[in-house]
């Protein structure tokens, strides 16, 4: 069943059932935020996600710091919090200084962009591709001929014959075709947000 978390404890009498501790926890939305500005698309839903969590749980405001720092999302959560102290009323105890000062007003234009939930349609393909700086004709090769990993986790067959490479990314194009996300990407592609989100990336490098 593998070893329990140092940053865990058991819930009330259930021996079997254990929890984050809350600067863990908090840490956690952080870092599933991250996931989401970077693959899933993110919304203002993320922001409303870690207030509850800073307002209503106990936490220890130096153990935290600590945990999102060795995540590699001091900056993210700075920025976070920061938005949160000027938008929404929040009591920030976090000092923002070591962050410039455009950050947060530059993410929550990204997360306002599409909405509650973000863009899902703009894949982790073309958000990496503005991460890097690649070329849009780069990033277009990309999308049409994926790495073997991410083929291979899509289609079982190509795992367990890498020889059918090919066959999937000719499975991957068809299905493609078909689906709004290609347009999605296009369009973000050529747009300046690829241009805004690139610096925005590279500003939440810690």
């Amino acid at each position: 069943m593998g070893s329990i978390p140092e940053d865990s404890v058991s819930y009330k009498d259930f021996n079997n059932i254990r929890l984050l501790i809350p600067s863990a926890h908090i840490a956690y939305i952080v870092n599933h935020i991250r996931k989401h500005i970077t693959f899933k698309g993110a919304g203002v839903r993320n922001l409303s996600d870690l207030y509850v969590a800073l307002t209503k749980l106990d936490y220890d405001k130096d153990e935290l710091l600590l945990i999102v720092k060795n995540n590699g999302n001091e900056k993210l959560f700075l920025a976070l919090t920061a938005i949160l102290d000027n938008r929404f009323g929040y009591n920030n105890p976090f000092d923002t200084s070591k962050i410039e000062k455009e950050l947060p007003e530059m993410l929550l234009e990204f997360l306002l962009r599409d909405g509650a939930f973000g863009n899902p349609n703009v894949s982790a393909t073309t958000k990496r591709g503005a991460m890097k700086g690649r070329s849009k004709f780069g990033t277009f090769l990309r999308l049409v001929f994926p790495p073997y990993k991410e083929i291979a986790a899509r289609y079982k067959f190509v795992g367990k014959y890498p020889i059918l490479l090919p066959v999937g990314w000719l499975a991957r194009t068809f299905s493609a075709i078909f689906k709004r996300r290609v347009k999605s990407n296009v369009k973000y592609l050529n747009s300046n947000d690829a241009k805004r989100d690139k610096t925005l990336f590279d500003m939440l490098k810690d």
